[in-house]
């Protein structure tokens, strides 16, 4: 720079033309995955143990990142007499993951909208100061572990025929250690020396664990007379789950290359968790069979959990279904060529949920120290005020009914299932309504809304051989949607949550009528959109549609029944999921396939990657230019998609809003394979039973009408839409073998 030589050229005086993202992401990354399995035993004992592996290089070119998976589990049985039998399960899981400490959020965020005139080398071949890169490679790293040890020994008694009780401790440790270095960032000058962008370094370690502990005991009981059968069980669960975890910080790391917390000597901070909770569980359940023809079963769960208070803690819910299978009957005899299995279901079912932070219940006060008060010659520790807390918190529950049809068709080789459901879910943990602030503090959690979801999933395959040639086809088709039948809101206002009516994943917009085509329509007193912005409206800003006819865009009182303009627009919910399975094999040969999809669902997207201009102060930083964001209004192009473009004044026009609602639906390959096993008459001679290879993708194929840029199944991200780490195609060939 000419008034700066120690600086080099940047952003408008830079002449790069920079792929961000080619130069940030690999485009493919090895990934390996090994399993092995030994099983064994006699007429007595039984054994079963498996590992696996999987190591996964991340997409990161500068600052790498990766991910490690490994798994041991094993499995033992043996009968000490023919009514004692013992039985032990354990089971070890352990992953790992490494990343530049760089905030992640920060990363989507800086690295979407890099300006492609900077290039990441300075001639001297130094990683540019202004880029993320540099942060990602010199910054620190991240390291993240997380095991998982469980025990499971059992015990199992026959004392009479058909009379069995099963007995199990469940035993669970979970470990998660995790460090976070934050280097010094050194930049390198136009002259060679070097300048910090951060002259400062801490280095964090956090560690959680919890421990799990179950005891079961239950008993089941069976007997058949005549053509009618009856079992029953009953038993008793319990869980206390203990955890805690402890977070310490130091800053100044005397060196980084040995980043530790004693190797460090500036301020420290430590802070740390403990708890507790636990359930206890009481459950029995009755069925009844008659030839097979007429099946009922009844169950019932008394269950407790300390997550709520005295008196609200437990909870019944009871559950029954019955089945008729039609063509068990004598007078379907002349339509079994037809359809060989036509059975009618109908089922009824209640469960808890108490899915809830511990504590909710308790007023706890926030201790504190150094109190910005001097009280004698120091600055004492203190106690806040406690928040309020809902004293009748109690279980969720979920209601669930359901009808269905099982029928099967041309020897049951074509066979079709269909549910219907309808599930209420009362007491729900909705929302904290929406109080005055003079309140003064935050409004507690609790069971104040019910909720109604209604839906349906079919399926239907068809399986067959034809000479060799082994092939089915399966498609499943499931939807729902879910309406707040209660909820406290009595003025029904827009942001108070929920309300009375609504329907989960609502959109509330404005109608779009189109982009302005002169500066008078924009400007036109009996169209004002000031509210939105006092900044003049311009041809090729948005023009949003008067609803109520006002003659002003706003959103009236912001309640249902007075939204000025709003309306729902839209559903973010995924409607109508569907999959549809291939499966065939001949001489060897097999061939998988998968799709699935989503048919129905509305975006409302944000941020730079899908606005391209950000609209707002120093939106010049903060701004995208892809090539799908090209398409902008100009005198020239007044027929554009996109509306004028501001980097610094365009939110009015990045109002949620029907013209720029996306269409999330999308069909997925979600995975292909093609395998060939070995002739045995060939295996068998180096003592192989089986040995097949195979080829195999994921996610190789999407079709979608998003934005190239965006992922159907990734939209999210906390910086704006698509600020994520990518959905990754996956492309493998491996060999399985057995011994």
């Amino acid at each position: 720079i000419p008034w700066a030589p120690l600086y080099w050229l940047s952003y408008s005086g830079a002449w790069a033309n920079t792929d961000w993202y080619e130069e940030q992401y690999r485009k493919w990354t090895p990934n390996n995955t090994h399993n092995l399995s030994i099983s064994g035993g006699d007429n007595r004992t039984q054994f079963h143990v498996s590992g696996s592996l999987f190591d996964q290089t991340g997409l990161f070119k500068i600052g790498d990142d990766s991910f490690n998976r490994y798994n041991l589990n094993s499995k033992i049985n043996t009968r000490a007499f023919d009514w004692l039998r013992f039985n032990l399960i354990t089971k070890y899981n352990k992953t790992i993951i490494s990343r530049p400490s760089y905030d992640r959020s920060l990363y989507y965020n800086s690295v979407a909208r890099q300006w492609p005139t900077n290039a990441p080398y300075y001639p001297d071949g130094s990683l540019a100061y202004e880029n993320v890169q540099i942060w990602l490679e010199q910054g620190g790293r991240y390291d993240e572990t997380q095991n998982e040890l469980t025990f499971i020994p059992g015990i199992e008694i026959e004392p009479l025929k058909n009379w069995i009780i099963y007995t199990n401790y469940r035993w669970k440790m979970n470990t998660n250690p995790i460090t976070n270095h934050e280097a010094r960032v050194i930049g390198t000058l136009a002259d060679g020396s070097k300048s910090y962008l951060r002259s400062t370094s801490n280095y964090a370690s956090y560690m959680y664990e919890s421990y799990y502990n179950s005891p079961n005991i239950y008993s089941t009981y069976s007997k058949t007379i005549g053509n009618n059968s009856f079992s029953v069980l009953a038993g008793f669960e319990q869980e206390l789950i203990e955890y805690q975890s402890t977070y310490a910080k130091r800053y100044d790391l005397i060196s980084d290359d040995v980043p530790s917390l004693p190797t460090a000597i500036g301020k420290q901070e430590a802070n740390g968790t403990i708890g507790h909770w636990s359930t206890r569980s009481y459950f029995g359940r009755l069925n009844y069979n008659f030839k097979e023809k007429y099946l009922m079963e009844f169950s019932m769960r008394y269950d407790g959990s300390s997550k709520f208070p005295d008196g609200y803690r437990w909870g019944n819910f009871p559950s029954g279904s019955a089945a008729y299978v039609i063509s068990k009957e004598d007078f379907w005899e002349p339509l079994y060529s037809y359809i060989n299995m036509l059975k009618i279901r109908a089922s009824y079912g209640s469960l808890g949920n108490q899915d809830v932070a511990n504590y909710l219940y308790f007023e706890r006060m926030p201790i504190y120290t150094n109190l910005p008060y001097i009280m004698g010659d120091n600055l004492p520790n203190y106690v806040g005020m406690p928040g309020l807390v809902s004293p009748g918190l109690t279980w969720e529950k979920v209601k669930t009914s359901n009808i269905g049809l099982d029928a099967g068709f041309v020897k049951n080789r074509l066979n079709i299932s269909f549910d219907y459901f309808v599930r209420n879910t009362l007491d729900m943990l909705g929302p904290a309504e929406s109080l005055p602030a003079v309140l003064g503090t935050p409004v507690p959690k609790r069971n104040n809304a019910t909720l109604r979801t209604r839906g349906f999933e079919f399926v239907i395959e068809w399986k067959d051989m034809i000479n060799k040639f082994n092939y089915g086809a399966k498609f499943m088709l499931s939807d729902a949607h879910s309406t707040i039948t209660e909820y406290y809101n009595p003025s029904n206002l827009l942001s108070g949550g929920f309300y009375k009516g609504a329907e989960l994943g609502e959109i509330w917009g404005y109608t779009t009528t189109g982009l302005f085509g002169t500066d008078g329509e924009a400007q036109n007193p009996a169209h004002d959109q000031s509210y939105l912005s006092n900044e003049p409206w311009r041809a090729g800003d948005v023009q949003y549609t008067d609803l109520n006819g006002d003659k002003k865009i706003n959103i009236g009182s912001n309640t249902v029944d007075d939204p000025g303009d709003l309306s729902v627009i839209g559903n973010s919910t995924p409607r109508y999921a569907y999959s549809f399975i291939i499966t065939s094999s001949w001489k060897g040969f097999d061939f998988n396939m998968l799709w699935q999809g989503i048919a129905k669902r509305d975006l409302a997207l944000g941020g730079p990657l899908f606005w391209g201009a950000a609209g707002f102060p120093d939106g010049q930083w903060f701004s995208v230019g892809l090539e799908e964001h090209m398409d902008y209004w100009t005198p020239e192009n007044t027929d554009a998609y996109w509306p004028r473009p501001y980097l610094d004044k365009g939110v009015k026009n990045h109002q949620t809003q029907s013209r720029y609602l996306q269409n999330g639906a999308y069909m997925r390959l979600k995975t292909l394979q093609l395998g060939f096993t070995l002739p045995s008459m060939i295996t068998q001679k180096a003592h192989i039973q089986n040995l097949r290879i195979y080829l195999s993708g994921e996610n190789l194929v999407t079709f979608t009408k998003l934005m190239t840029v965006f992922d159907p199944e990734a939209t999210g991200g906390n910086s704006g839409s698509g600020q994520i780490y990518p959905l990754q195609k996956l492309v493998s060939t491996g060999i399985s073998i057995t011994f």
